[in-house]
């Protein structure tokens, strides 16, 4: 980041790996900036902005008590610029109508936050070209590794490493393919709705597979799959024929 005023900034995200990693990537590398608080939701957040009255804002989309869209819907004056920071990646079009300054991939790239703070001293409505340029260069970021939050912060997956997905509850298991189960404390649906769709597909309530790493299909019972790894996994009746659809189309 280029050497400037001090800009006044908060740090908005329920997950609080994310907001401590946040936080110190900001200490450590952006002197020029100062954080004036964080918050982990809606109803706080807006209560934040509104008593310190920020220049800037990186906020997470999917939060507790709503979205970072319901926050901006909610706050009344001149809104502060904002820097959206998010695992995910199908939000960027929303995000830019709302004209959002940045929109940043978790994990977050040192660099590419100095750019969008660099940016924050002159922020002003995007126009179309730079909702456009600002689209494209969101496409080609692919998303090759996503953070999964646990209790006590969390760890980051690389995507093609992932064989299967295992619901426990309002927990998911993540079956690697290095033998590892990596536990997050997050629900089966939030990982299928991360997860890209052409890879990913949901063959049973409580399964989510990696379509390039299923090895077999027996038609036994409604079906089951093998992977890669040799897990066998239920395929429900109802998703049976679009599972071999998709299957026969990899």
């Amino acid at each position: 980041m280029s050497a400037a005023r001090q800009i006044r900034v908060v740090v908005i995200d329920d997950e609080a790996g994310a907001r401590n990693s946040l936080v110190q990537l900001l200490a450590r590398d952006f002197p020029a900036v100062e954080l004036v608080g964080t918050a982990s939701g809606v109803a706080s957040g807006k209560a934040l902005i509104e008593r310190t009255q920020p220049d800037g804002v990186l906020l997470d989309i999917q939060m507790g008590d709503g979205t970072g869209f319901d926050l901006l819907d909610v706050l009344s004056g001149p809104l502060p610029a904002v820097i959206f920071t998010t695992a995910f990646d199908h939000f960027a079009v929303r995000a830019f109508r709302y004209f959002a300054l940045d929109y940043l991939l978790k994990p977050v790239d040192p660099v590419l936050l100095g750019e969008a703070l660099d940016k924050l001293p002159r922020a002003h409505p995007l126009t179309s070209d730079r909702v456009v340029a600002a689209l494209e260069a969101i496409e080609k970021q692919e998303l090759t590794r996503i953070a999964v939050p646990d209790a006590e912060g969390m760890t980051f997956v690389r995507i093609d490493g992932i064989v299967h997905c295992r619901a426990d509850k309002n927990y998911t298991e993540l079956h690697l393919r290095d033998g590892r189960c990596v536990t997050a404390s997050r629900t089966l649906k939030h990982f299928e709705g991360l997860l890209p769709p052409e890879v990913f597909f949901r063959v049973h309530q409580s399964h989510l597979v990696n379509l390039r790493l299923v090895a077999r299909f027996e038609r036994q019972d409604g079906g089951v799959v093998q992977m890669e790894d040799g897990t066998q996994i239920p395929v429900s009746r109802r998703r049976r024929e679009q599972l071999l659809q998709r299957l026969s189309a990899m």
